[in-house]
C-alpha cells in the first residue's frame, strides 16, 4: 500500500491564510481519483515506477494549509475564522481506507509525500505505526525535512538558519527566534506536546517542547524505517518567509551575500541531515538519504546522483530496492552529492543556482 500525502504550501497569518482560503482551502473541486504524485512513486505506470506499480495507491490531497499537521477542527476569532485540522483529516482518510480499500489487511506500507506532504509524512509517521502494529511501515518524505538546524556559530540547533536579513546585517535571527511565536502557530494547530514524539519531548528542555516539530528533532526519535529525499538547497526554504533571500537583488554587495546564503543554506543542510548517517538507531532497516546538490524545491523526478566510478542513481529506484529490502543497490541507499564548491552543482538544468 502506497499512502502519498499531497503537497501545496501553508500559510502563517490572517494575510497568507486568508489566501489560501480562496485559492485552495476548499475540497468543492477535488475529484473522485488520481492520476497520481508528481514523483512518480504513486502511479501504475510500471515502465516508469516499476517497484510500486501494483501497489494500491492512495493520495491525500490537501486543504488546510498547516502540513497536515492541525488537530484544530473548531473555528474561532484565534484562527481567523478557519479550522486547521490536516491530521484529523489523514486520520480518518486512514479509517475509511481501512473500511472500504483494504488497508487493514496491507502487509506493508509506504508512506510518502512532498512539501507539505512531506512534512504530513513526518507529523503523521508515528500515528501510522501506533495504528498498524505488526504492518512492516517504511517511510519516504520528500522535500519534506523542515528545517535544518542552525549551524554551530550561528543559531542554537532548536532553530533553522539565520535568515537573509539578520545574515546580510551581520546577526542572527528568524521569525521562529521570536518569543512565542512558535508556540503561537502551533496553538492555531492545537497541537501541544502530548501530540509529538515522547521521546523527542523528553530529550527538549520542557519550554522547548515545540522543537520536535522540526525535522531535525524528531529524526532521532522515529522508530520506522525511514529515507530522506531532499534538495541541499530547498529554495522553498530560502526564498520564503523562513529564509527572506531577495530573487532579484538590490546591488552587487547583496547579490554577493545571496550567494553566501545560499552556499551557508546547504551547509547546514548537510550537517543536519548528517545525523542519519552517523546513527542508526536501532532500526532493522538503515534509513536511507538522498541529498542531491540542486537548488530546487521539490526534488524533482529526473534529478540523480552520480557516485564517484558509478552511473547516475535515480532516488525512485533506489527507494524500491531499499523498501523491498532487495538490496542490489544497497551502497547507493545513503547518497550525498559531492561538489567541488560550497555552491549547487548538479548536472540538471532545473538544480543551477
Amino acid at each position: 500500500y502506497v499512502i502519498f500525502i499531497e503537497g501545496g504550501g501553508s500559510c502563517q497569518d490572517e494575510a497568507t491564510c486568508k489566501q489560501w482560503a480562496k485559492e485552495k482551502g476548499s475540497s468543492s473541486d477535488f475529484q473522485r481519483t488520481s492520476t497520481g504524485d508528481h514523483s512518480g512513486v504513486a502511479v501504475s505506470n510500471c515502465t516508469t515506477n516499476p517497484y510500486f506499480c501494483n501497489a494500491t495507491a492512495a493520495v491525500v490531497p490537501y486543504c488546510t494549509a498547516d502540513g497536515h499537521r492541525g488537530n484544530n477542527a473548531v473555528a474561532s476569532a484565534d484562527t481567523w475564522g478557519w479550522i486547521f485540522d490536516g491530521h484529523l483529516n489523514f486520520v480518518a482518510i486512514v479509517e475509511e481506507l481501512v473500511k472500504t480499500r483494504g488497508l487493514g489487511d496491507a502487509k506493508r506500507i509506504l508512506l510518502t509525500g512532498s512539501s507539505a506532504g512531506g512534512i504530513g509524512t513526518f507529523a503523521n509517521l508515528d500515528w501510522l505505526v501506533d495504528r498498524f502494529p505488526g504492518v512492516d511501515i517504511k517511510a519516504a518524505p520528500q522535500a519534506g525535512w523542515f528545517f535544518p538546524a542552525a549551524l554551530p556559530g550561528d543559531l542554537d540547533d532548536i532553530y533553522p538558519p539565520s535568515d537573509f536579513p539578520h545574515f546580510y546585517a551581520g546577526t542572527h535571527g528568524n521569525a521562529q527566534t521570536v518569543p512565542g511565536a512558535p508556540q503561537a502557530g502551533l496553538a492555531r494547530l492545537k497541537v501541544t506536546a502530548d501530540d509529538l514524539n515522547a521521546d523527542c519531548v523528553a530529550a527538549q528542555k520542557p519550554e522547548e517542547w515545540w522543537a520536535c516539530v522540526s525535522a531535525h528533532k524528531l529524526y532521532p526519535h522515529l522508530k520506522a524505517p525511514i529515507y530522506i529525499i531532499e534538495n541541499m538547497y530547498d529554495t522553498n526554504q530560502i526564498y520564503s518567509s523562513d529564509g527572506k533571500v531577495p530573487k532579484a537583488p538590490a546591488n552587487d554587495s547583496e547579490a554577493a551575500a545571496v550567494q553566501r546564503y545560499v552556499g551557508m543554506y546547504g551547509g547546514a543542510m548537510r550537517n543536519s541531515t548528517a545525523q542519519l548517517l552517523l546513527h542508526d538507531n536501532g532500526k532493522r532497516v538503515r534509513d536511507g538519504l538522498f541529498l542531491p546538490s540542486c537548488f530546487d524545491h521539490p526534488v524533482d523526478f529526473p534529478v540523480t546522483i552520480t557516485p564517484a566510478g558509478a552511473g547516475p542513481q535515480s532516488w525512485q529506484l533506489l527507494l524500491g530496492d531499499w523498501f523491498f529490502e532487495r538490496n542490489d543497490f544497497q551502497q547507493f541507499h545513503r547518497l550525498v552529492e559531492s561538489c567541488p564548491t560550497d555552491m549547487p552543482c548538479n548536472p540538471l538544468p532545473t538544480c543551477r543556482f
